[in-house]
Protein backbone atom coordinates (compact mmCIF):
# COMPACT_ATOMS: atom_id res chain seq x y z
CA UNK A 1 0.00 0.00 0.00
CA UNK A 2 1.39 3.62 -0.78
CA UNK A 3 2.71 5.41 2.28
CA UNK A 4 1.19 8.87 3.26
CA UNK A 5 2.09 11.22 5.45
CA UNK A 6 -0.67 13.34 7.70
CA UNK A 7 -0.55 16.45 5.28
CA UNK A 8 -0.86 14.09 2.10
CA UNK A 9 2.95 15.32 1.32
CA UNK A 10 4.68 13.26 -1.69
CA UNK A 11 6.89 10.94 0.30
CA UNK A 12 8.81 7.82 -0.91
CA UNK A 13 6.45 5.24 -1.18
CA UNK A 14 3.18 7.67 -1.79
CA UNK A 15 2.66 6.42 -5.81
CA UNK A 16 -0.85 8.50 -5.74
CA UNK A 17 0.76 12.08 -5.07
CA UNK A 18 3.53 10.99 -6.98
CA UNK A 19 1.39 10.43 -10.32
CA UNK A 20 -0.85 13.66 -9.27
CA UNK A 21 1.99 15.89 -9.17
CA UNK A 22 3.37 14.17 -12.53
CA UNK A 23 -0.32 14.87 -13.99
CA UNK A 24 -0.51 18.32 -12.67
CA UNK A 25 3.24 18.92 -14.41
CA UNK A 26 2.85 17.36 -17.63
CA UNK A 27 -0.97 19.75 -17.64
CA UNK A 28 1.31 22.76 -17.22
CA UNK A 29 3.65 22.42 -19.57
CA UNK A 30 0.98 21.11 -22.42
CA UNK A 31 -0.34 24.58 -21.09
CA UNK A 32 2.39 26.48 -21.66
CA UNK A 33 2.92 25.01 -25.34
CA UNK A 34 -0.04 26.20 -26.27
CA UNK A 35 0.69 29.65 -25.06
CA UNK A 36 4.34 29.23 -26.41
CA UNK A 37 2.48 30.16 -30.16
CA UNK A 38 0.53 32.63 -28.64
CA UNK A 39 3.40 34.57 -27.36
CA UNK A 40 5.28 34.04 -31.33
CA UNK A 41 2.24 35.40 -33.00
CA UNK A 42 2.31 38.18 -30.31
CA UNK A 43 5.84 38.88 -30.94
CA UNK A 44 5.40 39.19 -34.95
CA UNK A 45 2.07 41.53 -34.12
CA UNK A 46 4.25 43.92 -31.60
CA UNK A 47 7.32 44.05 -32.72
CA UNK A 48 7.81 42.63 -36.55
CA UNK A 49 10.03 39.79 -35.51
CA UNK A 50 9.15 36.54 -36.99
CA UNK A 51 10.20 33.42 -34.97
CA UNK A 52 12.13 31.34 -37.16
CA UNK A 53 13.55 28.74 -34.39
CA UNK A 54 14.86 27.99 -31.35
CA UNK A 55 17.02 25.24 -29.56
CA UNK A 56 17.67 24.00 -25.83
CA UNK A 57 20.90 23.15 -24.98
CA UNK A 58 21.56 20.50 -22.00
CA UNK A 59 23.51 21.17 -19.13
CA UNK A 60 27.29 19.78 -19.86
CA UNK A 61 27.70 19.33 -16.51
CA UNK A 62 25.42 18.46 -13.19
CA UNK A 63 24.77 21.74 -11.83
CA UNK A 64 24.98 23.54 -14.40
CA UNK A 65 21.74 25.45 -16.80
CA UNK A 66 19.44 24.85 -19.45
CA UNK A 67 20.46 27.01 -22.44
CA UNK A 68 17.26 28.20 -24.51
CA UNK A 69 17.89 29.86 -28.05
CA UNK A 70 15.20 31.71 -29.90
CA UNK A 71 15.78 32.96 -33.37
CA UNK A 72 14.07 35.80 -35.30
CA UNK A 73 14.07 37.76 -38.58
CA UNK A 74 13.47 41.16 -37.99
CA UNK A 75 13.72 43.84 -40.96
CA UNK A 76 15.87 41.27 -42.88
CA UNK A 77 18.40 40.81 -40.14
CA UNK A 78 18.35 37.79 -38.14
CA UNK A 79 18.56 38.31 -34.55
CA UNK A 80 18.67 36.13 -31.28
CA UNK A 81 18.06 36.04 -27.63
CA UNK A 82 18.84 33.43 -25.02
CA UNK A 83 16.93 32.35 -21.44
CA UNK A 84 18.72 29.58 -19.13
CA UNK A 85 17.32 27.73 -16.07
CA UNK A 86 17.92 24.98 -14.03
CA UNK A 87 15.03 22.63 -15.49
CA UNK A 88 13.94 22.30 -19.24
CA UNK A 89 10.59 23.25 -17.29
CA UNK A 90 11.39 26.21 -16.36
CA UNK A 91 13.66 27.09 -19.42
CA UNK A 92 10.53 26.61 -21.33
CA UNK A 93 8.41 28.83 -18.57
CA UNK A 94 10.78 31.60 -18.60
CA UNK A 95 10.89 32.19 -21.95
CA UNK A 96 7.04 32.23 -22.10
CA UNK A 97 6.78 34.80 -19.64
CA UNK A 98 9.46 36.93 -20.92
CA UNK A 99 7.80 36.60 -24.54
CA UNK A 100 4.70 37.98 -22.53
CA UNK A 101 5.85 40.41 -20.87
CA UNK A 102 8.27 41.91 -23.47
CA UNK A 103 11.18 41.64 -21.39
CA UNK A 104 13.56 39.89 -24.07
CA UNK A 105 16.55 41.80 -25.10
CA UNK A 106 17.38 40.56 -28.93
CA UNK A 107 20.82 41.01 -30.78
CA UNK A 108 21.88 40.72 -33.68
CA UNK A 109 23.05 36.88 -34.52
CA UNK A 110 26.42 36.85 -35.66
CA UNK A 111 26.21 33.03 -36.53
Amino acid sequence: MAKRSKAGDDVPGNVMATYAGAQKMMMELGLCLVEWEDQIERVFERDGITVTGFSVRMPAAKGLDYLMTLRGVMEGEKIVTFHSASTLAEVLRGMRNRLRNNSVRWKADAY
